[in-house]
């Protein structure tokens, strides 16, 4: 999971910021900040503030978000995402497209994945 902040470039430095959950998550899980400052699953086609370095229990906790540029973190993606993939934020995880020239038209890329994942393991991802 996202329990560590595996590798930071130093120049960009990751961040461990705390915000209130409107949602209970798992670490490695990506997330938004709602209109009331509070992190949520993430949804496709926004951007995502960061990962959960720890799990949410409840409504309310406070969550732990790793944010930063550079880092390399695992992080919860799709079954069928693959090493090189540019990442998007999905339904809940990051969605996985062709690193190609025209790779996530439309929607923001936030990341690539270092590895392709496990059956419900999360994959080895830089943070852009």
């Amino acid at each position: 999971m996202a329990t560590e902040i595996l590798v930071n470039d130093g120049g960009a430095p990751a961040r461990i910021l705390p915000f209130v959950a409107a949602a209970t998550g798992s670490a490695g899980d990506p997330v938004i900040i709602d209109t009331a400052g509070k992190t949520a699953a993430c949804i496709a086609g926004y951007a995502i503030a960061g990962v959960l370095l720890t799990d949410v229990a409840a409504v309310g906790d406070i969550a732990s978000v790793v944010m930063g540029h550079g880092c390399i973190v695992n992080v919860n993606v799709k079954s069928d995402v693959a090493i090189g993939n540019v990442l998007q934020s999905g339904t809940a995880r990051l969605d996985g497209a062709a690193n190609s020239a025209n790779a996530g038209d439309g929607v923001e890329a936030v990341g690539i994945a270092l590895e392709t994942p496990g059956a419900e393991q999360p994959a080895l991802c830089l943070l852009f």
